[in-house]
């Protein structure tokens, strides 16, 4: 519907790429950081988190921990630009490309609680699509799940 947007460098989506690697056959997952264009009609992340250490996982479930991430948001708050918690990502290594159930949860209960201050938190799931049984590309599916309104799926452009 046009109303959002997001910009994502490609060195960042190379980076998640290499974060889902290491996982192997099991789901990960961090958090997003960034700001807002000027004029705030575009998501701009500026910088994607590893796995917290306290993270656990299999291939079909990701809890993501929380190690670190309060010192590292505080400390991009207080750099000469500011920025902050724009959201999540996660790889799905089995090809489902949409939100689980859980995430869906997760997100809208993120888009409500006052203590992230994001009230449109986006998620961007990494999953690998399997040609003959052989993995050949990873793919980025951002979604966004504002306050109040069903998740939307965003088109890649």
């Amino acid at each position: 519907d046009q109303r959002y947007k997001l910009l994502v460098q490609e060195n960042l989506l190379g980076l998640m790429r290499e974060f889902c690697r290491s996982a192997k056959q099991c789901e990960t997952g961090g958090i997003l950081i960034g700001k807002y264009s000027a004029d705030s009609t575009t998501a701009i992340i500026t910088e994607v988190s590893p796995p917290p250490s306290d993270s656990r996982s299999s291939n079909s479930w990701f809890h993501r921990g929380n190690r670190g991430l309060r010192q590292l948001l505080e400390k991009r708050w207080r750099g000469a630009e500011r920025l902050f918690y724009l959201g999540e990502w996660h790889y799905h290594p089995l090809f489902v490309p949409e939100p689980s159930i859980q995430d869906q949860q997760q997100m809208e209960a993120i888009s409500h609680d006052p203590s992230y201050h994001c009230s449109e938190p986006i998620l961007i799931i990494v999953t690998v699509r399997s040609d003959l049984m052989k993995q050949t590309d990873k793919e980025i599916y951002p979604y966004i799940f504002p306050s109040g309104e069903s998740m939307i799926k965003m088109q890649k452009c």
